[in-house]
């Protein structure tokens, strides 16, 4: 059985649905905080420390410190 184009543009618009259900909630982890808050503190011109670091896709895509 051969896809049409249709039928492919429909399972990688289910594929990418489905990546942004399950992906964000694993997004949340350390390596984050360890690469945010330096550049961060560069910026702002003072220390920063973060305690949890929280990815999220809607209403729209960022993190929550």
């Amino acid at each position: 059985m051969e896809l049409t184009r249709n039928s492919k543009l429909v399972l990688a618009l289910a594929a990418m649905v489905l990546l942004g259900i399950f992906l964000p909630p694993n997004i949340n982890d350390p390596r984050f905080r360890d690469r945010l808050a330096p550049a961060l503190s560069a910026v702002l011109g003072r220390q920063v420390k973060i305690g949890q670091v929280k990815y999220r896709l809607l209403p729209r895509p960022g993190f929550d410190l």
